[in-house]
């Protein structure tokens, strides 16, 4: 009950921004810390099963496309002992939901507005397992509070994977329709395109067949949307 406490040393001379704890009895930490053969800084995620004593590595590294000298991580959490996140300066917001085994740079992907990318965030807050407050300032040092949708991602599946299947959807940005090429190759119902807003709130939901589909959305205002079929979200753009 904090009557006595123990000090505990890391390896590798690490900064510590973050720590938190999971239902599993895991501690978490995150930070940075300067490596000699690059002389860069990199963020990490460790994690320890006995209370500190030994530590294993989940995540370290630079952030392709961000300046790797600037990115500090401000908080991790958990919302169970497979979903958690990391929010930092620059941009900085990835996610786990395998229990760290695998994370993913939500920043990449476009799960937040665009004009946050250059922004930092200082904290956030799971509503639901699927729905993250962060809170930061953009670009232009204006504070922001705005809600992340957590659309599912396989586990598994890399950044890379995500970035490189988003031309099924065209054109991209849109002003009244997007075309959705889809391939299916099950014996049952095909999954339907459902397309949420920013908030994470379904607002249409279409079949598909086979092939070319052409999707009529002159309806929903301009914004960032996300469409999700199976296991698959895209994002794109309403003008």
């Amino acid at each position: 009950g904090g009557k006595s406490w123990k000090c505990k040393e890391l390896p590798d001379k690490k900064n510590v921004y973050g720590a938190c704890t999971t239902s599993d009895k895991k501690i978490w930490i995150t930070g940075t810390y300067r490596r000699n053969d690059t002389g860069m800084s990199y963020i990490y995620i460790d994690y320890s099963t006995d209370n500190g004593d030994t530590w294993k590595n989940s995540l370290d590294t630079i952030f392709p496309g961000r300046s790797p000298n600037s990115s500090e991580p401000r908080k991790i959490q958990f919302y169970d002992s497979l979903n958690g996140a990391m929010v930092g300066s620059n941009g900085t917001f990835v996610r786990t939901t395998d229990g760290g085994k695998t994370w993913h740079d939500e920043v990449r992907k476009g799960v937040k507005p665009d004009t946050m990318v250059y922004g930092s965030f200082y904290d956030f807050d799971y509503k639901t397992q699927n729905t993250i407050a962060l809170y930061g300032q953009c670009a232009l040092r204006r504070p922001r509070l705005i809600f992340a949708p957590l659309l599912s991602i396989p586990s598994g599946l890399k950044n890379d994977e995500i970035s490189k299947s988003n031309n099924y959807i065209s054109p991209n940005p849109a002003t009244d329709f997007i075309t959705i090429n889809y391939d299916y190759e099950g014996n049952g119902a095909s999954s339907p395109a459902l397309i949420y807003d920013i908030l994470g709130v379904k607002v249409a939901q279409e079949p598909l067949i086979n092939g070319s589909n052409k999707i009529n959305i002159s309806q929903l205002t301009s914004g960032v949307y996300f469409v999700k079929i199976g296991d698959r979200v895209e994002k794109f753009v309403k003008i």
